[in-house]
């Protein structure tokens, strides 16, 4: 079990990560609040993923941008956490990559971030919505020609190692934090491959048609729709299963319809519908 989740709740300042009244003003500093959900798939062991875990949201919360300019936080938030893993996994020769599904409710705002192939799909009035595009060449033509332009070798569908023959070396994913192997010069001789853990970043206004936002890794979505996984956890949650409950359902009809990667499920609550008892913004994780 390579995958990692994480979750976090907690009121932040607007304006001024330090919390202290700015030099022009006596006025109480103001606070928003932030409901943060991750899942990151591991591959090559799992450190990289718990990495991410562990600091990806520190990062976010601690942004002087946050509430101001969500997105470049967001984007930020990626690229020191990127940057700290590159320290460390350079330390000890660690070759580890994972992706990263981050949603960060803002007070009536919804901004992702996500690089890899687990993806986030919106439940909008009843419909499937994903928020980003998954960063696998099987299944998003686009970043081939992104590799390609950017120097990289493309061999089946995935990116070959830039120095070492891409039949023999090669991943899956386009874009992940981590893989320092295909990154590095260290491991490339400088060469490029077109790997980059540049996030695809949406912020999204909440309208109030927006019922729950699913969060999962590609064990889930390689065997299960978008829209038969938000219908299977609406007309649950509409019966008043809880999250928890729902997150492993939907983990189990992964299993059984021929997943045989890990399986991370998260469901986020952004509005309250019928039968639901757990107050909005929550949510719950099941993991195979």
């Amino acid at each position: 079990m390579e995958d990692a989740h994480s979750y976090d709740r907690r009121k932040i300042p607007k304006g001024d990560a330090s919390g202290e009244p700015s030099a022009q003003t006596t006025e109480p500093t103001r606070m928003g609040e932030m409901c943060f959900f991750g899942v990151f798939d591991g591959h090559g062991g799992s450190r990289a993923a718990n990495y991410t875990q562990e600091h990806l949201c520190e990062h976010l919360a601690q942004h002087p941008e946050l509430f101001d300019n969500p997105t470049k936080a967001m984007a930020d938030s990626f690229a020191a956490t990127e940057a700290g893993w590159t320290t460390e996994a350079l330390q000890h020769d660690w070759m580890d990559g994972t992706t990263a599904a981050v949603a960060a409710m803002l007070d009536s705002r919804l901004v992702v971030g996500n690089v890899g192939d687990s993806e986030l799909v919106l439940c909008c009035a009843s419909k499937a919505l994903p928020l980003t595009a998954v960063h696998n060449m099987k299944k998003n033509a686009s970043e081939i020609e992104r590799v390609k332009a950017a120097g990289g070798k493309v061999h089946s569908n995935r990116v070959g190692h830039p120095k070492f023959n891409p039949a023999v070396i090669s991943l899956g994913v386009s874009r992940a934090i981590g893989d320092f192997a295909f990154k590095h010069e260290k491991y490339t001789d400088g060469k490029p491959s077109g790997l980059v853990a540049d996030p695809e970043v949406a912020l999204r206004e909440l309208t109030g048609e927006e019922q729950f936002l699913i969060i999962g890794c590609d064990g889930l979505w390689d065997v299960v729709e978008h829209q038969q996984a938000v219908d299977v956890a609406l007309t649950s949650l509409n019966k008043g299963a809880s999250v928890t409950e729902v997150s492993q359902e939907l983990g189990d009809l992964a299993s059984k319809l021929g997943s045989r990667d890990n399986i991370t499920v998260m469901i986020m609550l952004l509005d309250s519908i019928a039968g639901m008892q757990s107050p909005a913004p929550g949510g719950s994780v099941g993991t195979l």
